[in-house]
């Protein structure tokens, strides 16, 4: 009364070559497969467009509530974007590996994972050697990753609680070992040696209710050429809320430190510290020449996402640019970020100033900007100059200067504006001055 699979035995073998797949180009396809009374045993081997794949299945019991089962795999110059038809997962995968395991139901099965790679490429990221073992009981997951390549080296070793629910809880331990951004992700740009450790500690992935605390350390290391001392971190996230507990950055010139929070739907309050001990790194940074500087800053940036402010105050001694120089130099910005505009409020001081040949013992800046409309006030007051002045600067579609007031003492010979306004119109063809 027909075939019973659980006592049935047979052997089924196949060869084929030059296929298509729907789209996906075989060469060649072979397989020899034993069965008997619910166990497999065989070989399967293909290659084609996408490189070659071999598998050793051995499968016990397949009919029972649960199986086990063991399979050896071997890949050569795997693409996975030619099995899966998708251009985005474009890869050159060459590893030997084996998954060995019980059951097949997600929330019951145990099982255990194997691979080494070599020379393994993914979207943008190749590695010389690549070795994973991941185990998986019940919808928890743990394991360890490790690649190393001309990279540096990075080790991951993750543990996943409750995989399959809808908060699951997990932590993560990163090291990396002379980590080069520039090799590991093919932008000369990021040249790095990092030398981090960081840990994750959260419950759920979805941005809206997840919370996830991470800590991180950085031994001796260099970004794009600047030399990292010290780096640690403190961060939770949660209910929309970044917490920044504590984070120090110490490179061989700057002190930087913040704490405080950021947060996506309701008031924020994040602080910042700045020491300069010199301009050397800053120069670099912002891809200037002959700057020389030390001193501080301090930020506080408050108030919710739709209307953020920023207060920054300011100290710089011992101050050169080129052939500028200011042994003194302090100043307070206010800003005032909305959906609709940027408004800036500066005040800015220079004692004992030296620029295009003058001496000046003291100069006083203030200005009230929409960033396309500046309100300009200038008090410069030296032995051989005095002056004060006071304007407009408008960017809007052409550029338009206006001078409201302006009084200048040189050597005792004075200038002063007769008749206000004195404006100066550049458009995009003509300029006008009235």
């Amino acid at each position: 009364s027909g075939i019973d699979p659980k006592k049935m035995k047979g052997r089924i073998k196949g060869d084929f070559k030059n296929m298509i797949i729907q789209q996906r180009q075989v060469s060649k396809l072979t397989f020899d497969l034993d069965y008997f009374a619910g166990d497999v045993k065989g070989l399967v081997n293909g290659s084609g467009n996408f490189g070659s794949v071999q598998l050793t299945p051995t499968i016990l019991n397949l009919f029972g509530e649960n199986p086990s089962y063991t399979v050896f795999i071997n890949t050569n110059k795997l693409d996975l974007s030619k099995i899966l038809l998708n251009d985005e997962m474009a890869s050159n995968l060459t590893m030997n590996g084996n998954v060995k395991g019980q059951g097949f139901n997600p929330g019951t099965m145990n099982a255990t994972f194997n691979g080494n790679f070599s020379n393994a490429r993914m979207y943008d990221f190749s590695v010389d050697k690549l070795g994973v073992a991941l185990n998986y009981r019940r919808g928890d997951v743990n394991g360890t990753v490790i690649g190393s390549g001309d990279f540096g080296k990075i080790s991951i070793k993750p543990n996943v609680r409750r995989l399959l629910s809808n908060n699951p809880s997990y932590l993560a331990n990163v090291t990396t070992e002379n980590l080069n951004l520039a090799r590991l992700l093919s932008n000369d740009s990021l040249p790095s040696n990092l030398n981090l450790t960081f840990d994750v500690v959260g419950r759920g992935f979805d941005p809206k209710t997840m919370n996830a605390q991470v800590k991180l350390e950085a031994l001796p290391s260099s970004f794009r050429g600047e030399n990292i001392e010290q780096l640690l971190t403190d961060i939770n996230y949660g209910n929309n809320n970044i917490d920044v507990n504590s984070l120090l950055l110490n490179t061989e010139s700057i002190t930087l430190s913040a704490e405080g929070n950021y947060s996506l739907v309701a008031n924020s309050e994040l602080n910042l510290n700045l020491d300069i001990a010199n301009a050397s790194e800053l120069s670099k940074i912002l891809n200037v020449d002959s700057l020389e500087a030390k001193g501080s800053l301090q930020a506080r940036v408050f108030g919710r996402m739709d209307s953020l402010q920023a207060i920054v105050d300011f100290r710089l001694d011992s101050t050169r640019f080129q052939s500028y120089t200011a042994s003194t130099l302090s100043g307070k910005i206010d800003g005032l970020v909305t959906p609709n505009d940027t408004l800036i409020n500066a005040g800015i001081f220079a004692g004992n100033v030296f620029a295009a040949g003058f001496a000046l013992d003291t100069v006083k800046l203030q200005a009230v900007s929409d960033i396309r409309s500046t309100d300009l006030t200038l008090e410069a007051d030296g032995e051989e100059v005095k002056a004060n002045l006071s304007g407009n600067v408008n960017l809007r579609e052409e550029l338009l200067v206006r001078l409201d007031d302006l009084m200048l003492d040189y050597k005792g010979s004075d200038w002063e504006l007769i008749e206000p306004p004195a404006t100066v119109r550049i458009g995009k063809n003509e300029y006008e001055i009235g």
